[in-house]
């Protein structure tokens, strides 16, 4: 589950959300790019300044090859994606978002590259 939630002085209009989900060595950062996505709306009202949004990330579809792989040291579950919506202004902004799931110390960690959510 991850929680978008809108930490800006003004309501966030149009909200939508796409990410992947995937088995990567760990040096591997993911990249998003708006043009690799299937854009999914959330529905309801703009997102108000200090509201929150959960999401839920599917892991549906990772090859168990690829599952299997997690119990090597050098491989995480990354989740990456974007946030896209449009300010009071009308102006579409875009949020990246890079984060991983570490099996073997069972923590969640964000990327330091292809992340503006850190």
């Amino acid at each position: 589950m991850m929680e978008i939630v809108n930490f800006g002085q003004t309501p966030a209009h149009h909200v939508q959300f796409a990410h992947e989900v995937g088995v990567r060595d760990m040096r591997e950062s993911p990249e998003a790019t708006a043009e690799s996505f299937d854009w999914v709306i959330i529905p309801g009202a703009p997102l108000a300044p200090t509201m929150s949004n959960e999401k839920r990330l599917l892991l549906a579809g990772i090859p168990n090859s690829d599952m299997a792989k997690l119990h090597d040291p050098k491989y995480r579950l990354f989740f990456w994606g974007i946030i896209r919506y449009r300010d009071i202004f009308r102006k579409t902004r875009y949020t990246r978002f890079a984060a991983f799931y570490s099996p073997d110390t069972k923590t969640i960690g964000t990327c330091s590259q292809g992340n503006d959510a850190n």
